[in-house]
């Protein structure tokens, strides 16, 4: 999931830039600020896209951190390109999804109110003259809730999916090991640790059916051991 994450990160940083670079003429933006920003960003989520593959490193484990500077960062940078009516506002929608996607629902859902009231502070903070403003505000909010439902549901199901597969996977390999000490135990002598009559049973069957399909030969070689009897009853 973390190395999903980082590259979806490096693709966001990256498509801001080229919005900021081509598409936006940077009116009502503080473009130096967001510029700043975009190059901290990248400081950042190169590094962890290149390094990923070492999770050794406790620094590629802290998710709540990685977190925490995504939020951060997506909101600087909505509030430097434009507060409430910053184009970058959908921001919002993917670090609730990120965030559904790494935890559970219960913080996806907080974080997602922390956003909607932070933003909606913002947006009405910010003057909006037009009839529809209310509207896009409700609407937005809306989106972040339905959004934090709806993939923490299905991150939800999916880390149960996960578990239930785990769990399978566990008792099919307690399984194998107990049918393997029961197949032991068939064939091989508790008190001696030798191998049974059965074992050489089915062995001697084995090689006489081979021998039988192909042009060799085989011998049994009888071992007799003098005292038997005085050193099973005393040993």
């Amino acid at each position: 999931m973390e190395a999903l994450i980082a590259r979806l990160r490096l693709l966001v940083v990256t498509s801001n830039a080229l919005a900021l670079a081509f598409l936006f003429d940077g009116e009502g933006m503080h473009i130096g600020a967001a510029w700043a920003l975009t190059v901290v960003t990248f400081a950042y989520a190169i590094p962890i896209v290149v390094f990923e593959p070492y999770r050794r490193w406790a620094v590629f484990q802290t998710s709540m951190a990685s977190t925490a500077a995504d939020s951060m960062a997506a909101a600087a940078f909505i509030a430097v390109t434009g507060a409430a009516a910053s184009p970058f506002y959908p921001l919002y929608y993917l670090i609730i999804a990120a965030v559904a996607m790494r935890f559970e629902l219960r913080q996806a859902l907080a974080v997602a109110l922390l956003y909607v009231t932070t933003y909606t502070v913002v947006y009405l903070w910010t003057p909006d003259t037009t009839t529809h403003a209310m509207g896009l505000l409700s609407l937005r909010v809306s989106y972040m809730m339905i959004i934090a439902l709806g993939v923490g549901f299905l991150a939800r199901e999916e880390k149960e999916r996960t578990m239930q597969v785990q769990e399978f996977e566990r008792l099919t390999a307690e399984n194998m090991k107990m049918q393997a000490l029961a197949e032991r135990d068939a064939q091989v002598d508790r008190l001696t640790g030798l191998l049974n009559r059965g074992y050489f049973e089915r062995r001697a069957q084995k090689e006489i059916v081979r021998a039988a399909n192909a042009p060799s030969r085989y011998s049994v070689i009888f071992c007799d051991l003098d005292g038997l009897k005085r050193v099973n009853d005393e040993l």
